[in-house]
């Protein structure tokens, strides 16, 4: 992910080549049971910004001439750029890793219409930290897919936190919009008891570029 500034921002400029080993970063990363060091590539490297924006904050303190600010701007950019490569390596790596991976859930919620099968890691958005879960969902009576059509799902940390959401069972990309998605629902057919809501399955997203998910441990399915 590139970050662009301006120089007028440039106090607030940041980057720390942290030390440590076994990464491209040279640092250790922390490994969940079943998302591997996926998670734990966005935190280290939010500390790492956090560490350097404090050297930089610190180095443009002073007062400098517009050279000498022009010279540390250029410095730290070229380090956040290096960075950000690195890091960047680092979750392609750890998502090579636990592709494919079965991840547990826990059904709390006795749907009436579908039934959850199987979870699986599928594919990952490096720049952004989303990790995509292929859930694979079987109707449990004839259904006509439909827009409002949902199951609730809670992705839960041993330490207690949690974010939940909703997903269509009938679709694979839950990213779309009103018009189009009602377009693709006209265009179904009715799912059969027993048969699968889609084909493709359906993603549910595990953001680890915006939340701490190095301590993961299911997803859950609840009442709405």
């Amino acid at each position: 992910m590139t970050k662009r500034l301006k120089l007028a921002s440039v106090i607030f400029a940041v980057v720390i080549l942290a030390s440590c080993s076994k990464s491209s970063n040279n640092i250790e990363y922390e490994k969940n049971d079943y998302l591997g060091a996926f998670p734990s590539v966005y935190i280290e490297k939010s500390k790492a910004l956090q560490e350097l924006k404090e050297v930089y904050i610190e180095k443009m303190s002073s007062d400098l001439d517009e050279k000498k600010a022009l010279k540390i701007y250029s410095e730290w950019e070229q380090k956040e750029k290096e960075m950000n490569e690195n890091f960047l390596k680092d979750a392609t790596t750890a998502f090579e890793e636990i592709f494919n991976n079965e991840i547990p859930f826990e059904i709390q919620y006795n749907h009436p219409d579908f039934l959850v099968k199987v979870a699986r890691v599928s594919e990952a958005l490096p720049e952004t930290g989303a990790l995509h879960v292929n859930l694979i969902i079987e109707a449990k009576k004839d259904v006509k897919p439909n827009y409002y059509a949902n199951l609730t799902y809670v992705i839960a940390n041993l330490d207690g936190t949690a974010t939940k959401g909703q997903i269509n069972p009938f679709v694979k990309t839950q990213i779309f919009s009103p018009t189009s998605f009602y377009q693709k629902f006209d265009s179904l057919n009715t799912i059969k008891a027993g048969e699968i809501c889609c084909a493709e399955g359906s993603d549910l997203m595990i953001y680890c570029g915006s939340y701490d998910f190095t301590q993961f441990f299911k997803i859950l399915f609840v009442e709405r």
